[in-house]
């Protein structure tokens, strides 16, 4: 299923907001929809600015911000570094701080390099020591059109993700009530390949597992957005690996 399929991208620009719990992998899901990887990644929590990357036909990743450019994925990814750091504990400490980037999308996404489709890199919502993730959570919330919710595979059904859950369902109800024709919130359930521990990397049981997880996600989400939204079972989940996330 291509990302024009899932959202029902129309000629104008498209918003996608990728959220989700500190460490979830947002920053990796998105690196891996790009031609190279510009958005740091760490075992632990390293996103506290709004990186807006819209995918446009350029030959190296571009980035501007306080009147300076940046061009070439090492260069853009180190000046998003020291932002993420700056605003984490620099004086600039609980502020919203945004950047914008132009990069390539990977080559099987290279149709929507027309500039029609930017992507919002957000802070994991359940950082409460940093005072940012609030009022990012609430912008991204209103500026996007479409939200990729990224849940880590052993926390599809926990208190965190209810949690999130209602955060969507309070400041974004025009992106999570059901659409007719598309939905505009994409799960994405990411790790899983720590599901295939003491299986081959084609056995069935692990698949199985993969699948059977969706299953469990679909029954919270049912219980937990049905009341408010109805109908959930349009709403796409899928599950990816960190090691070959569009594999």
């Amino acid at each position: 299923m291509s990302a024009v399929q899932i959202f029902d991208i129309s000629d104008s620009q498209v918003t996608i907001g990728v959220i989700g719990d500190a460490n979830s992998g947002k920053s990796s899901l998105s690196n891996a929809l790009l031609r190279e990887g510009i958005l740091p990644t760490a075992a632990t929590s390293c996103t506290s600015i709004l990186t807006h990357v819209t995918l446009a036909d350029v030959s190296v990743p571009v980035l501007r911000a306080d009147h300076k450019e940046f061009q070439g994925a090492s260069q853009v990814k180190a000046e998003i570094g020291r932002l993420n750091e700056a605003v984490r504990s620099g004086p600039g400490a609980g502020q919203v701080t945004d950047v914008g980037v132009r990069s390539a999308p990977r080559a099987s996404l290279q149709a929507l390099a027309d500039k029609t489709v930017k992507l919002i890199d957000v802070p994991g919502h359940n950082e409460s020591l940093n005072l940012s993730v609030q009022e990012c959570f609430q912008v991204v919330a209103r500026l996007c059109d479409v939200i990729v919710v990224v849940i880590k595979y052993d926390a599809v059904t926990t208190e965190a993700t209810k949690h999130l859950l209602e955060l969507l369902a309070t400041h974004a109800p025009h992106v999570a009530a059901p659409q007719e024709s598309s939905s505009k919130v994409l799960f994405v359930i990411s790790q899983c390949d720590a599901l295939w521990t003491g299986f081959d990397e084609d056995s069935c049981r692990g698949a199985e597992l993969v699948e059977e997880l969706k299953t469990s996600f679909r029954r919270f989400l049912r219980k937990h957005w049905g009341r408010t939204f109805g109908a959930t079972e349009s709403m796409p989940i899928l599950a990816v690996s960190s090691l070959n996330i569009l594999k």
